[in-house]
């Protein structure tokens, strides 16, 4: 498995990012998401995000605890660019914590997620 490559961030807790190989999606790419993804955090993560366009994203977010409005949105212009590509996104591991911020925001995961096009 490669190592971890870290991405710099300007909050204390930088974003890990990784490629995801497996026998079934090989074109995927997996972001993980720190304890607290902020506004600060978005740059980098945005960076990291479209580096890897034209490719299934998996956002692991088991360790979030708290997230805000920038990153969703971030987040949400990313599913409307993967859709209109033809790739997914898939977000494993929510957290409460997660899914009760994007709530507060009236998102439901379903808008996040997109599922790769069939040709």
């Amino acid at each position: 498995m490669p190592k971890k490559k870290k991405i710099p961030a300007k909050s204390a807790d930088a974003i890990a990012v990784d490629a995801v190989t497996s026998p079934v999606e090989e074109n995927s790419y997996l972001l993980e998401l720190s304890e607290k993804t902020t506004s600060e955090d978005v740059p980098a993560i945005v960076s990291v995000i479209l580096e890897n366009r034209k490719k299934n994203l998996v956002i692991e977010a088991g360790k979030v605890e708290r997230i805000d409005t920038p990153f969703l949105e971030a987040l949400l212009a990313t599913s409307k660019l993967w859709l209109n590509d033809g790739f997914s996104i898939e977000i494993v591991n929510v957290t409460e914590a997660f899914e009760n911020c994007i709530k507060l925001l009236g998102i439901s995961l379903s808008e996040l997620e997109v599922g790769a096009q069939k040709t």
